[in-house]
């Protein structure tokens, strides 16, 4: 499957405070040679038109935890009108750049569209930071389990590990 998001936000932050509001629009396909190699697969029209509203806390240079908040105006093909997720950045600034430091994060997203089943994310691995732009290269694993991303599967469940390069910028 692929799926297309768009969408547009603005931002603002002060201090340790973040938020941002704005629209994205979810358009969910099924490729071409699955439908072909399935065909009882009875293909789903997932669409959302939603407005957004998050925000974030950094109580320390260390730690920001945020959450934000989906409602959907418009949906079909078995979307549902409210999303939420939340969750938690554990990225020190590494004493010497060359060294590094670890990071860790979790990522937890409640849709109504699968009853509020919890998909969860974890990341752990090293990263590097440049000590002047303040970007951040990491290297780390990833692990997820709960309802798939897919969203023209979206009531089946995955679990799933991965090894990944991540650049914040």
């Amino acid at each position: 499957s692929l799926d297309y998001l768009f969408g547009t936000e603005i931002t603002a932050a002060d201090g340790p405070w973040a938020m941002k509001v704005g629209y994205f629009h979810i358009s969910s396909h099924v490729g071409d040679e699955y439908l072909v190699r399935n065909p009882a697969f009875q293909r789903i029209n997932y669409v959302t038109e939603s407005w957004i509203i998050g925000g974030s806390y950094a109580p320390s240079e260390t730690l920001r935890l945020y959450g934000e908040f989906a409602n959907a105006f418009r949906a079909s093909g078995g979307a549902k009108r409210y999303q939420f997720q939340t969750g938690a950045e554990y990225t020190p600034v590494a004493r010497s750049p060359r060294v590094g430091a670890p990071f860790a994060a979790v990522n937890l997203n409640f849709r109504e569209a699968v009853d509020g089943n919890v998909s969860t994310t974890v990341q752990v691995g090293w990263s590097f930071q440049g000590p002047v732009s303040g970007r951040r290269l990491r290297f780390g694993a990833q692990y997820g389990d709960g309802p798939t991303s897919q969203y023209s599967f979206f009531q089946r469940r995955e679990s799933y590990l991965g090894f990944g390069t991540w650049f914040d910028y």
